[in-house]
């Protein structure tokens, strides 16, 4: 359930639907260790978010450099600089992801 609310936050129930499909047939057809395939998925899950705390920090660190001198607005502007920035990243790794599942349902 984990797996398809982390999707599900990006891809649409199609998407979704293609993505785990191979997965599906593997565990229906085969002896698919679907246990094992879901620890691996919280190991990365656990790494995934020890990155993210790192890359937040180099993100706020930049930010503060770009904007440079404290004024009345830098919080202000800083904050908004932030979002935008992390919003973009959202945004590419979202068009990684959906192309990921475009070439799976091409295979």
């Amino acid at each position: 359930m984990s797996l398809i609310y982390q999707l599900k936050g990006i891809l649409s129930i199609n998407e979704i639907k293609a993505t785990l499909k191979g997965i599906n047939e593997k565990t229906v057809e085969e002896a698919f260790d679907l246990e094992q395939f879901y620890s691996a998925y919280l190991g990365i899950v656990d790494q995934n978010v020890d990155r993210f705390k790192e890359d937040v920090s180099e993100r706020v660190k930049e930010v503060s450099q770009v904007i440079g001198e404290d004024t009345k607005d830098s919080k202000l502007i800083h904050n908004t600089l932030l979002i935008a920035s992390l919003s973009h990243i959202s945004t590419l790794y979202k068009n990684a992801a959906e192309k990921l599942v475009r070439e799976m349902e091409e295979d």
